[in-house]
């Protein structure tokens, strides 16, 4: 006669033994992103044109902060804030992108008038958070023509 002890250990091995036949938990690698600044982006084909770090101020232009996310969930919505920062270290404005990316991979952009009467020259920020966490942050050097 089996005691009820032993039948419960019993049941604790198998599934500790089905657990572990199962294979290693792979573990889900973080969203990543990473930033690229540019002053312009095809409609159709996505390229980059313009790549730099520095960008001379000028009417009618705007500078691209163009945001490469990686380790996407596809189909889980996520939300980011885009928070553009002055050289003066005050909040220049704040952009929020909701999105349920259909691959691994995907890209959205935000933009930053080069117009010399709405901005000052210096070093500008780009954060970028994902809930509300900081994901990542890159600088930009806006040059007076």
């Amino acid at each position: 006669m089996v005691s009820r002890r032993s039948a419960v250990l019993g049941i604790v091995v198998a599934i500790v033994i089905g657990t572990m036949s199962a294979g290693p938990c792979e573990a889900k690698d973080p969203v990543g992103a990473s930033i690229t600044f540019c002053s312009n982006v095809g409609k159709s084909s996505g390229k980059m044109y313009g790549v730099a770090d520095s960008f001379v101020l000028k009417s009618g232009k705007k500078l691209r902060g163009v945001v490469d996310v990686e380790n996407a969930e596809p189909g889980e919505e996520l939300v980011f804030h885009l928070l553009w920062v002055k050289p003066t270290g005050k909040k220049a404005f704040v952009k929020r992108v909701a999105m349920t990316p259909e691959e691994s991979t995907t890209r959205f952009q935000t933009s930053l008038s080069l117009n010399p009467e709405k901005r000052e020259a210096g070093t500008y920020l780009l954060k970028v958070y994902l809930f509300r966490k900081l994901l990542v942050a890159r600088e930009v050097d806006l040059q007076s023509s």
